[in-house]
């Protein structure tokens, strides 16, 4: 069975893979800490993650308009469950990043609104003592 990404694809699945590289430090840290089950488990997500764009994404951006993949399905397989998941816990985040964003434009239209009808009377009132 053969397997193609159209470059879309591809760069999406890199540029997100490459962000994730970025905590690779983390096995770092659970070694020295001497969490080994965290350290097996963050072991074998980079390594799955590398084997991927080593062996098929490549490094940098892609130059031809679509790639066949060529890692093992079991690689393939356990990358991909990871990059959909971390896909997901971006779209968590931004959800309750969007609702707190609405909680915020809300309390500022009531303030807005509370102060305009607080000029309004004040000006009504001054007015009024004319």
């Amino acid at each position: 069975m053969t397997i193609t990404l159209t470059k879309e694809e591809r760069d999406a699945l890199y540029e997100r893979i490459v962000v994730r590289l970025n905590g690779i430090d983390d096995i770092h840290q659970v070694v020295e800490q001497e969490d080994w089950d965290a350290a097996q488990r963050l072991g074998q997500e980079f390594s799955d993650l590398l084997r991927f764009v080593c062996s098929d994404l490549g490094w940098g951006e892609a130059s031809q308009p679509q790639l066949t993949l060529s890692a093992p399905p079991d690689v393939l397989s356990r990358a991909a469950t990871i990059v959909r998941d971390l896909a997901q816990a971006d779209a968590n985040q931004f959800e309750s990043e969007r609702r707190d964003l609405e909680v915020l434009e809300s309390e500022a239209a009531y303030l807005r609104q509370t102060c305009e009808r607080l000029l309004a009377e004040l000006q009504d009132s001054s007015e009024s003592e004319d």
